[in-house]
């Protein structure tokens, strides 16, 4: 154990020179040469309710609105993440590459601050003797392998996923305060930088949970000597970084368990969850090593124990290295108790049921496994070995390119993901999706129906198969379908109104398509294709027109800029003959969203003149979703 430091007692201060300054900038520019071309990504999967389905991003005054996003978003009880999407949509609207360009940066930082962090450690009284001398190189290769290992890619370009790197950004900032407070004899302002990160950090992502005990084994290991003399020099400090904790303790609760899709409220047992675990970390363990297949989303298909021992067998070997290794090598100890502490939130015992196995998670744990092999490597060999990394890091560099690649679009990366992992329902379904937008829909069919086959009672699966069928014109098909994804979620209101749509293209049924309009409309209240698509099925009957006035002037109050509501409402006032006189400035509406819209003109002028038009009642616009 080495002598325990007093404030008087300082380790010696890492240098700044330019050749730091530089090594720093360089490190900068090539990360975003790395990620250049992810900054044209398209959003996928949760970028779609996390961003664009998300109304709490869409002003930044008054600034509570961005602290609580709606329930089950990637956002839910993170606020800190939530005020940064609002940021880039003020900054960028909808535009993709906004987002992505705050992401970059913020994965820039966090380089920046573990080049920051390895450099000063390394000048560490434990490690001067060893390192110091080449402190900068190793600092700057290590940097350049954690920031471009393509096995970061899913949580810098995925943008959903800023809350995993904005919360690693915090965490490193946290550490690097405390190293430079030990630095400085004063050393009272880099520890409040260091609570505030935390908290920050605490507010983006649970997994921020294990920052204060990373600290203060740190404290343990580099500065001070011992647990005890880190209470006794710091005592303030760790009271006041534990407090943090009631942040990300209220926060969990606050997010109902992320609709029921984590934590205790979720139908995977623990067990089973853990036991999944332990394929999941050495998954992670060897794409830490070969990169190689990569995959966006592994499905949550749950191993059993009898096929989980031959993974566990490794997992514990490192458990048991990592506390061996904490009380005879304190420096090999602390790297094992960083990797190991970070996974521990979302690789024990918490069950994630969507998710068991995702690349993201190794965000931050990957820089112990980095600076690990970088260090013993040098050690073994000497500073030669540090142009062997930078070869390295330059064909990394090119992995990242390639994957960056695959986000391009949803298509792209879907195909890339069924490709790899082709019994994942969830895969297939987001590719029939794709493919469906895409307008390949024979195609989206094919994967629709496997999704079912390997996931029959897949809610989504069948609304989406129901859809894609009503776009090839087998109706009675898609009506069987959405009629089962009903049965599996009565309350999923965008099925009701697919199955309106299809029971009102169908000539016999229309009035069918009503009661489930309706429905949409209890479910979803608000909804301006609801009120329109009701409408529209109530202007059919006569009896009913009236009725259709209330929701086409709904949809009309909620999106003025929809011609086709504009006009049907404008129709259907004139069949009205105690109300024709209102029909007059929908139909001009119509006819200024739409100039070159024939029938609105002829309205509008027998409406001046006064004469009778003969204008067809309103029909319904099936394929206004």
């Amino acid at each position: 154990m080495q002598p325990p430091l007093e404030e008087g007692n300082l380790p010696r201060t890492a240098p700044y020179e330019w050749r730091t300054v530089v090594a720093a900038l360089v490190v900068g520019l090539i990360v975003l040469c790395a990620y250049w071309n992810g900054l044209t990504g398209a959003f996928v999967f949760d970028d779609q309710a996390t961003i664009l389905g998300n109304p709490s991003i869409r002003h930044l005054w008054p600034v509570w609105s961005a602290l609580f996003p709606p329930a089950d978003l990637t956002t839910t009880g993170r606020p800190f993440p939530n005020c940064t999407f609002a940021i880039s949509y003020a900054l960028s609207g909808n535009n993709p590459w906004g987002y992505h360009a705050v992401n970059v940066f913020i994965h820039i930082l966090g380089c920046l601050t573990l080049f920051g962090i390895v450099r000063r450690t390394l000048c560490q009284p434990m490690l001067r003797r060893s390192f110091e001398r080449d402190s900068l190189p190793l600092a700057f290769v290590v940097t350049l392998l954690w920031g471009l290992h393509p096995l970061q890619t899913e949580a810098v370009t995925y943008v959903a996923q800023r809350v995993e790197s904005l919360m690693g950004l915090c965490y490193l900032q946290t550490l690097y305060c405390f190293v430079r407070s030990v630095e400085v004899a004063t050393p009272g302002r880099w520890r409040t930088l260091s609570i505030l990160a935390c908290a920050m950090g605490m507010t983006s992502k649970e997994v921020m949970v294990s920052a204060p005990l990373v600290v203060l084994l740190y404290d343990r290991t580099f500065a001070a000597g011992s647990f005890a003399e880190s209470w006794k020099q710091r005592r303030t400090y760790y009271l006041a970084l534990g407090t943090t904790w009631l942040l990300v303790a209220t926060l969990a609760v606050a997010s109902g368990n992320r609709g029921g899709t984590a934590g205790a409220g979720t139908s995977i047992a623990w067990s089973a969850y853990v036991t999944t675990q332990f394929e999941a970390v050495v998954t992670y363990l060897r794409l830490a090593v070969w990169p190689h297949p990569l995959v966006f989303d592994y499905g949550t298909i749950w191993l059993p124990l009898a096929r989980a021992l031959p993974y566990a067998l490794p997992v514990v070997a490192l458990v048991a290295a990592t506390i061996w290794a904490l009380a005879r090598a304190p420096a090999h100890g602390f790297l094992g108790f960083w990797f190991i502490a970070i996974l521990a939130p979302s690789s024990s015992v918490i069950p994630i049921a969507t998710q068991p196995v995702a690349e993201h998670r190794m965000y931050l744990s990957l820089a112990a496994i980095v600076a690990s092999a970088v260090l013993s490597l040098y050690t073994w060999t000497g500073r030669r070995i540090v142009a062997a990394f930078m070869v390295l890091a330059i064909i990394l560099g090119e992995l990242t390119v390639e994957r960056n690649g695959v986000y391009r679009d949803p298509l792209s990366l879907w195909s890339d993901t069924v490709a790899k992992r082709p019994a994942n329902s969830r895969a297939q379904n987001a590719l029939g999706v794709a493919l469906n937008i895409a307008q390949r829909t024979p195609e989206a069919i094919i994967h629709f129906e496997e999704a079912l086959r390997l996931h029959p009672d897949d809610q989504e699966a069948h609304d989406n198969l129901g859809t894609a069928l009503v776009k090839v014109g087998r109706t009675t098909e898609a009506i069987a379908q959405f009629e089962i994804a009903l049965r599996e979620n009565p309350t999923a209101w965008a099925t009701h109104l697919n199955l309106g749509i299809a029971l009102a293209g169908v000539t016999t049924r229309q009035a069918e398509a009503i009661p489930h309009f309706e429905a949409a409309l209890r479910l979803n209240p608000g909804n301006w294709q609801a009120h329109y698509l009701l409408g529209n099925a109530l202007a059919e009957f006569p009896e009913f027109r009236a009725k259709a006035v209330e929701h086409y002037k709904a949809a009309v109050g909620i999106y003025p800029d929809y011609w086709k509501a504009q006009w049907n409402l404008a129709v259907v006032l004139f069949a009205l003959p105690e109300r024709r006189g209102e029909a007059l400035p929908y139909c001009e509406a119509a006819l200024r969203l739409n100039p070159g819209f024939e029938p609105a003109r002829n309205m509008r002028q027998n409406l001046l003149s006064g004469s009778k038009p003969a204008a067809a009642g309103p029909r319904p616009d099936n394929q206004s979703r």
